[in-house]
This record gives C-alpha cells, sequence and structure tokens, in this order.
C-alpha cells in the first residue's frame, strides 16, 4: 500500500462523505458521493410517499367512519336578482309580435313572441333545393 494504491472499502461497508467535500484524490466525485445522494434522494422521497398515504389513508378511514348526522334546515326561496330570464332563439330571426308585457307572470310552455316566417321559409327553400339536387345526382 506504500506505492500509492487506491484501496476502497468492501461493499458492505460504504464510507460516507458529506456532499461537496472532497473525498480522495479523483476531485470529489468518488463513487461514495453518488452513493450518498441517491440515498438521500430515496429517504426524501421515501418520507414523502409516507406522509401522502397517511394523508389520505387517514382522511380516508375518517370519511368511511365518521358519522355526520347533523344538518341545518332552513326554508327559503330562490329567485333571480332582477327576476329577468334571456329568452333565445336557437335559429333567430325577426319578432313579429310580442305577447307579454314587463312584469307579466308566465307559465311554462307560454307563447311569448311570434317571429316572421321569412327567415323559416328562406331555410326551408334552401334546403329543398339541396335535397332535389342530390336526388337528382
Amino acid at each position: 500500500m506504500s506505492n500509492g494504491e487506491v484501496v476502497s472499502a468492501p461493499p458492505d461497508k460504504r464510507s460516507v462523505t458529506p456532499i461537496g467535500a472532497s473525498a480522495g484524490t479523483n476531485g470529489g466525485s468518488s463513487p461514495n458521493d453518488k452513493t450518498r445522494s441517491v440515498s438521500e434522494w430515496r429517504l426524501i422521497a421515501l418520507a414523502g410517499y409516507c406522509v401522502i398515504g397517511l394523508t389520505f389513508g387517514v382522511g380516508g378511514v375518517w370519511a368511511a367512519v365518521a358519522q355526520l348526522d347533523k344538518a341545518v334546515i332552513g326554508s327559503g326561496y330562490v329567485a333571480t336578482e332582477t327576476n329577468r330570464k334571456t329568452v333565445e332563439h336557437y335559429e333567430g330571426g325577426i319578432i313579429r309580435e310580442v305577447l307579454v308585457k314587463e312584469g307579466d307572470h308566465v307559465t311554462e310552455g307560454q307563447v311569448l313572441f311570434r317571429l316572421q316566417r321569412v327567415l323559416a321559409e328562406a331555410n326551408s327553400e334552401t334546403v329543398q333545393n339541396q335535397l332535389d339536387s342530390a336526388l337528382a345526382l
């Protein structure tokens, strides 16, 4: 050993060198440095997985076992802030006649306004022409 041989520890006995410290003559990047950093990350990852597992485990057990038998019961009235509703037509059109006034109460299915047939008839004619063209081919 006196002629400059490098002697390493047996595989079952690893020496630990702090990260950033020089370990030997090869510039501070000995196999022990890599072993130390990998083992530290494994410990940190294991601790993180344990925290996650305990959090969801304890929370899941509590959610499954805890009895939530108390509630607050109250009565109330649900309404929009201004009692106005936006009415939209799927295809659009020109309104010919409005059958309700501001403040009127309406029921479901009640006719609110009538549309002019101009747009509907034009669309019907366009579709009919397309059908006739397709059948002619």
